[in-house]
């Protein structure tokens, strides 16, 4: 039976924060090919590559070794994620906004609009999340189920939810 991604995650974030870094990559390496993707998992082999100093080689998703590289949309999302996670949503926004002025990916402008609303800049969040769901309307479907954009949901008389105008 595969095991369950947020508990090999769980495990391999405790490994990372005592210097385990093999076992980190051994619990990471339990997590099913599918999961292996998840932002939060690429952030976690991103955060060990750049300890080991690493950076440009993952174990990805087909198991076979990997160039990741800054070329790559999902590099930029994954090196915020581990920024947000290491250090600051700050630092995860300033990522997010580099990797948006090369490549301008929907996933990317949902990413910073989950980082601005959960810091408050609510108005500029709306923007970007207006931007990908353009591109891709599923992302306001994952929005509405976010807890980062909690704040910029509001309820009509009858409970539908709809985007808050400051």
């Amino acid at each position: 039976m595969a095991a369950d991604w947020k508990r090999c995650l769980d495990e391999a974030v405790g490994y990372l924060g005592l210097d385990l870094l093999t076992e980190a990559d051994e619990a990471l390496s339990q997590i099913e090919t599918g999961d292996r993707l998840r932002y939060e998992v690429l952030a976690t082999k991103f955060q060990i590559a750049a300890v080991k100093k690493n950076w440009w080689v993952w174990d990805c998703s087909s198991g076979e070794p990997e160039k990741i590289d800054p070329s790559t949309p999902e590099w930029w999302i994954a090196a915020a994620q581990a920024a947000r996670q290491a250090r600051t949503n700050r630092d995860g926004e300033v990522i997010l906004r580099m990797g948006l002025a090369i490549h301008q990916h929907p996933e990317i402008c949902y990413m910073l609009a989950r980082v601005l609303c959960s810091d408050g800049q609510l108005h500029e969040a709306t923007q970007f999340l207006f931007v990908a769901s353009l591109k891709d309307g599923t992302y306001l479907d994952r929005a509405i189920q976010e807890e980062d954009f909690r704040g910029i949901w509001g309820r009509d008389s009858n409970g539908k939810r709809y985007i808050c105008r400051e």
